[in-house]
């Protein structure tokens, strides 16, 4: 090959006549693309814009209103609303309440006629056809219930899962990553090989029924805590404060209540959600520990706008992050959590904007007035509060302007580590060791808790709004059902880990006593050093 560009007969390259042939074929279809469009739809501001068709991302976002979409979303609302129907049927089934046909049946005289119905019951190994026979009168999804599946459709379904697959999956998806569209397709491939033969697609229908079996199980379990609240008198709801941590709600006289309340909030900007063009599959999905972050918070917003420039508080900028102009595509930007100094996811919320003090405080507020506990039969609720922030200094200064009843009951303190980060006054005024009540707490529970989620951040991105938050929901009550369950451990463990330090600390300071003249360092001396310096910081 020649090393000089060859020349056409027109004296022009090869590459320049091809590019020339490509912008003719671009505009001739941009032209008719355009015509298109004007037959079909009127014109809007957005549709004439000469350059628009050439943007990838344009302006204002088009709805599309074509017939197949519209089919579409009539398809998903039905789906959805035979679900919510018959979700009382499901948890009757669940329960083991199936009711007998109520008709007797006469072949001679045809009062309740039978049908058979034929569903493929998918199990671990095994995968076969079976003949449900029931009568007009009876459920089909219940009747599958009784034999061990879950439906994959609320109405005549075809295809079954077995309840063993739902709670293993469930299980497994909980702990760690792992995707429905994964184990659907791992699913189907060990059964086709087993069984030598084709089998049809189980993503979607394992979709469906995983997502409507953890809305069943959810219900169940409620309808039980209801029965045995009603029983004994005690709340016994699983996002009750007691149930879900029952170390910090060990309170046995209306004195222990005085003992402080440590818990620790934090934001996550990870677990965002975008945009949905198409909100019709969003069914109302439970996510008990979610609080509904609609008027109230937004409400609270406006009654109490940010102020970043906050007296009485440190000097370094730190400031929580607002919304970002990257996140114009997410509609969801984020989680605000809570957990106790146990680690024990409290409650959630999801940030519409970014991470507001305002927001922050209705969080907080959230959980102050749920936190109560039974005392010989009455209800009372906590007088002190511990609370732990990456940013308390500036927080706190806040709270004084914003809400100054909840700031007399509350100390709020900076993170154990994020503290390492601020300056001495920080240290002296919002550090979690100098204040009463905290021990060894460091405030970083929330961050723990992340690293539980972590798995779930790229699932719940494209999920719809109610999915997302029914697998946070859900993988937060499975993580607090086992630090329940490890919590005499966790306890015994932080116990021996306090004496070994507190033996360390007054072994060293008994040196350090010793290279100096009796009494320079005692405790009262000690003590009115440590006043001194929080007397000379507040100061400034």
């Amino acid at each position: 090959m020649s090393a000089f560009r060859k020349k056409n007969v027109n004296g022009r390259s090869n590459k320049d006549s091809m590019g020339t042939k490509l912008r003719a074929a671009l505009e001739e279809l941009r032209v008719h693309h355009t015509h298109q469009e004007s037959e079909s739809e009127p014109q809007t501001a957005a549709g004439t814009d000469e350059g628009s068709f050439w943007h990838d991302v344009p302006s204002t976002p088009q709805e599309n209103t074509s017939r197949s979409s519209r089919r579409n979303n009539g398809n998903r609302i039905r789906m959805v609303d035979n679900w919510k129907a018959i979700m009382p049927t499901l948890i009757r089934a669940m329960e083991g309440d199936i009711p007998d046909c109520g008709h007797t049946v006469h072949d001679d005289t045809n009062m309740c006629k039978t049908s058979e119905k034929e569903v493929l019951l998918i199990d671990f190994n095994t995968y076969k056809r079976h003949v449900f026979r029931i009568c007009n009168c009876q459920n089909l999804c219940a009747a599958v219930i009784r034999h061990g599946f879950f439906p994959a459709s609320p109405k005549t379904p075809k295809l079954a899962f077995s309840l063993n697959i739902m709670s293993l999956f469930h299980e497994i998806f909980m702990m760690g990553p792992i995707s429905k569209m994964g184990f659907a397709q791992g699913l189907r491939s060990h059964l086709q090989r087993l069984y030598l033969e084709p089998l049809l697609d189980l993503i979607k229908p394992f979709n469906n029924a995983y997502k409507y079996w953890v809305e069943v199980s959810w219900k169940v379990k409620e309808r039980l805590e209801n029965t045995m609240t009603t029983s004994t008198g005690v709340d016994m709801s699983s996002i009750a404060f007691a149930q879900l941590c029952p170390t910090c709600a060990a309170r046995t006289t209306p004195s222990d209540l005085e003992e402080p309340f440590i818990f620790s909030v934090d934001g996550n900007i990870q677990h965002r959600r975008m945009k949905k063009r198409n909100t019709a599959s969003q069914s109302s999905l439970s996510a008990p520990l979610f609080i509904i972050n609609g008027t109230p918070a937004e409400e609270w917003d406006l009654l109490y706008g940010e102020n970043p420039s906050i007296e009485g508080s440190c000097s370094h900028t730190f400031h929580t992050v607002d919304k970002l102009t990257t996140m114009q595509y997410y509609d969801e930007t984020g989680l605000l959590g809570e957990v106790c100094r146990h680690g024990i996811p409290l409650r959630y919320i999801n940030m519409k904007v970014g991470e507001r003090y305002s927001w922050m405080l209705f969080l907080v507020r959230s959980i102050t007035a749920s936190a109560k506990v039974p005392i010989d039969g009455h209800e009372h609720y906590f007088t002190n509060y511990g609370l732990l922030y990456d940013i308390g200094c500036k927080f706190q200064a806040y709270v004084k302007r914003a809400d100054p009843e909840l700031y007399l009951h509350t100390k709020i303190r900076v993170n154990a580590f994020h503290i390492k980060a601020h300056e001495l006054m920080c240290r002296i005024l919002w550090g979690p060791r100098r204040a009463v009540g905290f021990g060894e707490s460091d405030g970083e529970g929330c961050e723990r808790d992340w690293a539980e989620k972590a798995h779930l951040v790229a699932s719940g991105r494209s999920s719809n709004s109610a999915e997302r938050t029914q697998i946070l929901c859900a993988q937060s009550q499975h993580c607090a059902t086992r630090m329940r369950i490890a919590l005499p451990r966790l306890l015994d463990g932080r116990l021996q880990k306090a004496r070994k330090n507190l033996t360390k600390f007054v072994t060293d300071l008994e040196e350090l006593r010793s290279t100096v003249l009796p009494g320079m360092l005692s405790d009262d001396v000690i003590s009115k050093q440590a006043e001194l310096q929080v007397t000379f910081f507040k100061g400034q």
